[in-house]
């Protein structure tokens, strides 16, 4: 579903498009090309590490589809806690994983944040390490109480097939060009009536933005980058 202005663009900084056919996937074809069904990024830097997880460990319905729908950033692991994939959640908090990432300094490490959200992936938009978009009141709260920096926005104004309407993480991601992180988002996010507060609070955060005006804001399951030598899969 990512429009063709979205994989020009990150074709021509150097991304090759790798999209989701979701023939094999028990779930319904609105969302069965999402990536963020399948895999969690671990971490929001250029180098980070993607957990890919198994098809087969999928279920068609809730809670059985939200098992590896979780953002994860360098200093917090956002989920559901009790319907997280134990493969994801054990890699995402392995003193292996931990050490690889360099915490900050005085950090015990990713702080787990529960939140009631099982598509949390879809409802929040990681900026940088501490720093989050969500439509989701619970999930704001959450990421308050445990210190993250966070910009609560409007429902709605996105676009997604077979819904009444999709959500912020769920059209966007953070990409890099040159070594610069931009935070893209497939379609016109100049359109969202929060467009504003959204622009400033990602560009204060060091982050350039690109978004496309040609069509409208449209959840396609994330925009999840890729170091092909940095990666893991679920075994079962």
């Amino acid at each position: 579903m990512a429009k063709k202005p979205l994989i020009e663009y990150v074709t021509s900084i150097g991304y090759e498009p790798v999209f989701i056919d979701g023939k094999d996937s028990p779930l319904s074809d609105s969302v069965a090309t999402h990536p963020d069904i399948y895999m969690c990024s671990l971490g929001t830097n250029e180098d980070a590490e993607l957990f890919h997880g198994s098809t087969d460990a999928l279920g068609s319905r809730y809670p059985a589809d939200i098992i590896y729908n979780a953002v994860c950033t360098e200093e917090f692991f956002i989920h559901n806690m009790d319907y997280t994939a134990k493969a994801l959640s054990e890699k995402a908090l392995s003193k292996e994983t931990l050490s690889e990432i360099r915490p900050p300094a005085g950090a015990a490490g990713r702080k787990k944040v529960n939140v009631s959200q099982g598509y949390t992936r879809c409802c929040c938009l990681p900026v940088d390490s501490q720093s989050f978009i969500t439509s989701d009141r619970g999930i704001a709260k959450a990421l308050d109480v445990a210190g993250a920096d966070v910009l609560l926005i409007s429902q709605g104004h996105v676009k997604l097939q077979g819904f009444e309407y999709g959500f912020i993480g769920g059209c966007g991601g953070r990409i890099f060009t040159h070594g610069k992180p931009v935070v893209i988002f497939n379609g016109d996010l100049s359109s969202h009536p929060d467009y504003l507060a959204i622009k400033q609070f990602i560009e204060d955060r060091s982050n350039a933005i690109m978004f496309f005006e040609e069509y409208q804001l449209e959840d396609i399951g994330s925009i999840i980058p890729e170091d092909i030598g940095n990666s893991t899969s679920e075994k079962l």
